[in-house]
Parts: structure tokens; C-alpha cells; sequence
């Protein structure tokens, strides 16, 4: 587990920024430098700390899972997590070409951070309250096509393939490859979850099973509703974010719930090495006694 961890951090980081030395891609560009909100991005991440406490009660008391009930390491896990896919959030918007860069102090980076650390909690705890919804599961699960079972060494080098063609021309080209550049930690993850032979996901989607991916993705529209409606009532001033933001927040939904299965490999999955084990040589050895 903290393997793939290293390698889809140092993936995010150092492609782009590869991209970037090689083409030049951020060399000599204007952009609109703007400050951060600090006291909005307190208020939010308070708020979106006390939704997740509530969401979370309330899918413990409808039967579902609680999050406060994993080991404390499994929480940090999470916590730290979370962390790190807002800020890798925000060295993505770096190189995504949107014409605006953020000025970043000692305070507005504490306050980001902890706003950060609480969005894939609050994630997990929704998609965990709303599967405690039965005629919500039956909905997801009505009409949904049963898809071909991909092997998985193939798959994820296709999948492997498209986030580094994301990671570096996405950077090159972000007006003809900007949605691949946010999607690649999606596929990153699940590239590196196949190759160690882990649960993904999708993995229900050849049965038919689409709930898993489609609840991740409306825990990620409603935390993101939430924390955007908070943000710009605390004084954030932001404003509609459009058909592009709301796909991304689903699409952070679905990173989240996918970081959130790699983790939890950790306590339930093997080692590389325990997967490919070598074999014995293949020459029978035989010892003679005197």
C-alpha cells in the first residue's frame, strides 16, 4: 500500500512538472494572482467537519458503516489522504491553463490544509449514509448494464498509458486535454490497484454492479455543493462554477472512494511480491544418504 501511495504521489508531482521543463508550457504566461479567504476557508472546513460527524451518526444508526469505528490508523490514513489530493488538486490547477493562481501564505496554506483534510471524510461518510438507502441502491442498480471482464495487467497498462498521457499532455495542451490532465489520478489509481491485483471500483461492473461508482460520484456532488455553497456564504465570492465544475466534483467523488480502496488494502491485501511469487527451478534436486 505504501508503495502505490509513493508512486501515485510522485506521478501527480514530477510528469507535470516534466511536461512543463520540456515544453515550456507556463513559460511567460499572465495569470490573475488572488488571494485566499482565510476566515471562508476556516468557516467551510468547520462546517464540512461537523456534516461528516452528522452523516456519519446517521449512517451508524441506519445500519451502515462507521467511519469512526476502523482503526486509528486507518483514519489517519484517510486524513492524510484527504490532504493530499487537495493540494495534488491544486498543483494540477497549476498547469491546467485557467488563467488564475492563488497567493499562498502561512495562514491561507493552514487553513487550506485543514479544509482539505476533511473533504474525503466527508465524502466517505455521504456515500456510506446514502447506501443505507435501499430504494436508492435499487435505482442505481435498475437497467444497469453488466460490462466484459477486462484482464487486469492489460487494462491497467492501458489505464497506466492514458494518466501519463493526461499528466504530460494535458500540461502541453490543456485546452485540447484538460479534462484527461484531472481524470489521470482516477485512472492512476485504479492502474496501480490492478497491477497489485486488488479490488477497484468498477470491479462489480461485469455483474452489473454499478452502485459502488455511481454513489461515490453523487457523495462527491453533494459534498462539493456543500462546501462551494459554504465557502461563498462565508465570504469567499465565488461564483457558478458550471458543467466543468460539477463534473469535477464528481469525478473527486470517485478519486476519493478509489484512494479510500487502495488504502484499505493495506489491511486486507498482499504484497507484490506475495502475488508473483517466483518459481522453484524446475530440476529436481535429489541427495543420496551414505
Amino acid at each position: 500500500m505504501n508503495l502505490r501511495l509513493a508512486i501515485f504521489v510522485a506521478t501527480l508531482l514530477l510528469l507535470p512538472m516534466l511536461s512543463s521543463l520540456l515544453t515550456g508550457a507556463d513559460w511567460g504566461g499572465e495569470v490573475a494572482v488572488t488571494d485566499l479567504p482565510v476566515q471562508a476557508l476556516w468557516l467551510t472546513a468547520l462546517s464540512l467537519a461537523g456534516y461528516a460527524l452528522l452523516v456519519n451518526r446517521l449512517a451508524k444508526l441506519r445500519g451502515g458503516a462507521d467511519l469512526l469505528s476502523v482503526p486509528r490508523s486507518y483514519q489517519a490514513y484517510i486524513v492524510a489522504g484527504s490532504l493530499g489530493l487537495g493540494w495534488l488538486a491544486l498543483s494540477l490547477h497549476h498547469y491546467a491553463d485557467t488563467g488564475v493562481a492563488f497567493r499562498l501564505d502561512a495562514a491561507s496554506v493552514i487553513a487550506a490544509s485543514v479544509l482539505f483534510a476533511v473533504v474525503m471524510p466527508a465524502v466517505l461518510a455521504t456515500r456510506a449514509w446514502l447506501a443505507t438507502f435501499p430504494s436508492l441502491l435499487r435505482l442505481c442498480a435498475r437497467h444497469a448494464p453488466a460490462l466484459p471482464a477486462l484482464k487486469p495487467e492489460p487494462t491497467a497498462l492501458w489505464l497506466l498509458t492514458l494518466a501519463i498521457v493526461g499528466l504530460m499532455g494535458g500540461v502541453a495542451r490543456p485546452q485540447l486535454l484538460g479534462m484527461l490532465l484531472w481524470s489521470s489520478p482516477l485512472w492512476l489509481l485504479l492502474a496501480l490497484q490492478l497491477l497489485w491485483q486488488e479490488h477497484t471500483l468498477f470491479s462489480g461492473l461485469p455483474q452489473g454492479d454499478w452502485q459502488r461508482p455511481l454513489l461515490a460520484a453523487l457523495s462527491g456532488l453533494l459534498v462539493g455543493a456543500l462546501a462551494l455553497a459554504g465557502f461563498a456564504a462565508y465570504g469567499g465570492g465565488m461564483a457558478g462554477i458550471g458543467a466543468a465544475g460539477w463534473a469535477g466534483c464528481a469525478l473527486f467523488g470517485l478519486v476519493a472512494a478509489q484512494l479510500n480502496e487502495l488504502i484499505a488494502s493495506g489491511w486486507r491485501g498482499k504484497t507484490r511480491g506475495e502475488i508473483f511469487k517466483r518459481k522453484a527451478f524446475p530440476i529436481p534436486v535429489v541427495v543420496k544418504k551414505d
